[in-house]
């Protein structure tokens, strides 16, 4: 029996040959150091550090949630609202679409959080979290849900493309009514950075993609 590491190699000398022995052991330990080392070089990988529950990773942080367009008409941007709250950004970031037809469709899988009783505007929020309010219209609340029909009520769940509201557009714009509708992510300030993908001017269709959420 013998040591650890060098203190093997006297173990391993022939007497008589002590010069020679000596050499062959140091040889092997050589091709032994050798092999070693290739083969951890070659095997080894670090370990990903484990994460916590419940723990985002940052590219879970990133990932990009889409918001689809509810209405079909013309991309108009919220500095052209003639409303201050949704101008100023103060109600939180996103665009406005002024409508060629009376339907608003759900943007995204959610839930319905809030319905307006006079049925203008709704607030949604989808799966992951993100809110939005659509409001139909500047001052439509005045109309005391007159044009107005609502296919869902608060708490009833939504998948993209679902009809929440029809309107009769021609009826609101002749009592004298912009039908400019904002399409705003309440919760602004959870993320990175909210870009609207089109731009103003820009014929939009139901269930094209119009938010990008970071």
């Amino acid at each position: 029996m013998a040591g650890m590491g060098l203190f093997e190699i006297p173990a391993l000398l022939d007497p008589a040959q002590p010069g020679v022995s000596l050499v062959r052991a140091v040889i092997a330990a050589a091709i032994s150091l050798v092999i070693g080392f290739a083969v951890s070089f070659l095997t080894f990988k670090d370990e990903e550090p484990s994460q916590t529950k419940g723990e985002e990773s940052d590219s879970e942080k990133c990932k990009k949630e889409v918001i689809a367009s509810p209405l079909t008409g013309k991309i108009k941007p919220l500095s052209e609202i003639e409303d201050g709250a949704f101008s100023n950004e103060t109600l939180g970031k996103g665009v406005a679409v002024t409508p060629a037809e009376g339907k608003v469709t759900a943007p995204f899988n959610g839930t319905v959080m809030m319905l307006f009783p006079t049925k203008h505007a709704i607030g949604l929020m989808s799966d992951q979290g993100c809110e939005v309010i659509i409001h139909i219209g500047m001052d439509t609340v005045r109309l005391d849900g007159k044009h107005f029909d609502a296919h869902v009520k608060e708490g009833d769940k939504v998948k993209k493309g679902d009809l929440l509201i029809t309107f009769d557009k021609d009826a609101i714009e002749k009592e004298g009514y912009s039908l400019d509708t904002p399409v705003i992510v309440t919760n602004t300030n959870d993320y990175m950075d909210i870009i609207t993908m089109m731009e103003g001017g820009s014929t939009v269709r139901r269930g094209d993609d119009l938010i990008a959420i970071l």
